[in-house]
């Protein structure tokens, strides 16, 4: 176990982390329940010679939010207000709005 005269780090890996995860848990859920970071929980379990599964592909969009949130736009509201009420940041809402067509221009000082 020695290199270069130094002991090499040997990783200990909690059973039930790699029971947890192997039984389907995710990444982010494992970073809740042992309170680490999803790279050193995702890196530990590599070193212990789990097969880790694909990453999560996003699904198809919700187009009939993606309307409503466009409909509350032309209605008036502001960004920041659509996100409170549909529980999203007002940059996505902005995104979702500015996908879709529709644009917010400031009337010019004449």
């Amino acid at each position: 176990m020695e290199k270069n005269g130094h002991l090499k780090p040997v990783y200990l890996v909690n059973p039930e982390l790699v029971v947890r995860y192997e039984g389907g848990a995710t990444l982010r859920e494992l970073e809740e329940i042992f309170d680490g970071s999803r790279s050193t929980i995702r890196r530990t379990l590599i070193k212990a010679g789990v097969a880790m599964r694909p990453r999560s592909v996003k699904g198809p969009r919700d187009q009939k939010r993606e309307d409503h949130i466009c409909r509350l736009f032309r209605d008036g509201m502001k960004y920041v207000d659509i996100g409170i009420i549909m529980g999203i940041s007002k940059q996505r809402v902005y995104n979702i709005v500015s996908r879709n067509g529709l644009r917010r221009y400031k009337p010019r000082a004449q």
